[in-house]
C-alpha cells in the first residue's frame, strides 16, 4: 500500500517544544501514492476505514513528499505520517535516509507499521512527533 498521514498543527517552537499531543483529533492528511493494483487499493482503503471509523479523525486532506512530510513533523507542522505498501510502491531509501535523522534528532519517532526499526529498503514506514502518538496510530494500520 502507498499512502500517507499526516495529523497537521501549527507549532512555532518544533516538537521538542510543542504542546503534549492532542492525539488523533488533530486533522489527518494522506497521499493516494501511485499502487492502482487490487491488493494495494484494497490495503488503502482498509486503513483509510479504520482511521475514520476510530473517531479520532478530524478530517482528510492529502499532500506528499516523504522527505518534507517528515521535516514537517520535525518542526512541529505536523503530528504523523506513514507511507508504503513494499519496496516496489512505496517510498526509497534516499526519501527516508536524510529526514529520518532528521526527525529523530528533534525527538519524534520513526519505524515500521509493527513498531519496530524503520527498514529504508522496506517501501513502508510510520512516523510520529513521539511514542505516545505512535501507540495510538498503529492499532488504527493494521
Amino acid at each position: 500500500m502507498h499512502s500517507h498521514f499526516f495529523f497537521f498543527f501549527q507549532a512555532e517552537d518544533g516538537i521538542r517544544d510543542a504542546q503534549e499531543s492532542r492525539g488523533l483529533g488533530d486533522v489527518y492528511k494522506r497521499q493516494v501514492g501511485y499502487d492502482r493494483s487490487e491488493d494495494g487499493v484494497a490495503q488503502q482503503v482498509a486503513r483509510l476505514g479504520n482511521l475514520m471509523m476510530s473517531g479520532q479523525v478530524q478530517a482528510v486532506r492529502m499532500t506528499g513528499g516523504c522527505c518534507n512530510n517528515l521535516c514537517s513533523i520535525a518542526c512541529g507542522r505536523m503530528d504523523a505520517y506513514y507511507e508504503g505498501r513494499d519496496a516496489t510502491y512505496g517510498p526509497k531509501p534516499w526519501d527516508w535516509a536524510a529526514s529520518s535523522l532528521i526527525l529523530k534528532e528533534a525527538g519524534g519517532w520513526i519505524g515500521s507499521f509493527a513498531g519496530g526499526e524503520l527498514d529504508i529498503f522496506s517501501g513502508c514506514g510510520v512516523a510520529t512527533a513521539g511514542e505516545p502518538l505512535r501507540d495510538e496510530l498503529l492499532p488504527l494500520l493494521k
